[in-house]
């Protein structure tokens, strides 16, 4: 006889995964869906068991059918494929759920690390031009999203446009040091040293927690042989054990 109530049904699961009984598990979540309906917990079961049996193209149709009830599924649906080295369909689910759903920011995130993963430019040119267009997106996910964009581009890097959309960033959002931080990077591969260092300590005035941004202030002092000692001391102040700084100082 089999057991009512809910969280019996995971109980026996359990079991029976104790017992390799692969095909008994997938019979027994079928019977809990029909008892209690699709869940996000029952369908993620019902995959780790079709995988196992080496079943990916029904494990993703039963991923499909949660997406059309929770469209948020969209990122565990695309875990499973990329986790089976199905990157295209994972991107193609991915475009797809942020066009019926553009304010989805997860979405946005995967997607660009998929892409960057793939090397493909073109989508994140695309894709960084949606996401910075939409007010409804967070801080987080647009400053993940170009920063992927940036660091796809390497050779081809079109600095003005970014730049430009670092600054628009940095004014819209001025607690957050990492735009100014990114910022400063561009500038300084555009050589661009002055207005690299200034960038890089108006971030550090928000937050000078950032290491890497001591250490191109300093490298920046160096070079242009000023402020050295003395920028090297408020390093010292954050990161006193930075063997480092204490060398800069002298």
């Amino acid at each position: 006889h089999k057991p009512f109530q809910e969280e019996n049904y995971y109980s026996l699961f359990d079991v029976l995964g104790y017992q390799n009984k692969s095909k008994d598990q997938l019979e027994l979540l079928e019977e809990y869906e029909k008892s209690f309906g699709v869940s996000e917990k029952s369908t993620k079961l019902k995959q780790k068991v079709l995988i196992k049996l080496k079943k990916l193209d029904k494990a993703i149709d039963e991923g499909s059918k949660m997406i059309k009830s929770d469209p948020s599924f969209v990122i565990k649906q695309s875990d499973v494929l990329i986790k089976n080295g199905n990157n295209l369909a994972a991107i193609q689910l991915l475009e797809k759920s942020i066009d019926s759903n553009p304010e989805f920011g997860d979405a946005y995130s995967l997607l660009s690390d998929l892409y960057f993963k793939t090397q493909n430019q073109e989508g994140l040119s695309l894709l960084n031009a949606k996401a910075f267009s939409n007010e409804n997106l967070t801080f987080d996910t647009k400053i993940k999203v170009l920063n992927n964009t940036i660091l796809v581009q390497e050779n081809k890097l079109n600095s003005k446009v970014y730049s430009q959309q670092l600054e628009e960033l940095s004014n819209k959002y001025p607690t957050e040091a990492r735009a100014k931080i990114m910022l400063g990077d561009l500038l300084f591969k555009q050589n661009e040293i002055e207005k690299a260092r200034t960038t890089y300590l108006s971030a550090l005035e928000i937050n000078p927690d950032f290491f890497q941004a001591w250490v191109a202030v300093l490298e920046i002092d160096n070079k242009v042989g000023k402020n050295l000692v003395e920028d090297s001391e408020k390093a010292l102040e954050v990161f006193p054990n930075q063997a480092l700084f204490w060398y800069y100082k002298g």
